[in-house]
């Protein structure tokens, strides 16, 4: 598990928005803010990239 820096947050926290409208409450922004008021955002809201283990072979 790797955690995405703030800057690059952005495109996957809009996204999740607009699939799980329920999660509206947390977010001081819309899917349709500005990219400048997504980022100022971002930091609130951490995102991990999943990875799977390297198979050894």
């Amino acid at each position: 598990m790797t955690e995405i820096p703030a800057g690059e947050r952005v495109p996957v926290l809009r996204q999740y928005l607009r699939q799980v409208p329920v999660t509206r409450r947390c977010f001081d922004v819309t899917a349709e803010s500005s990219d400048d008021a997504w980022a100022a955002e971002a930091a609130r809201h951490p995102v991990f990239r999943l990875e799977s283990p390297a198979r050894r072979g």
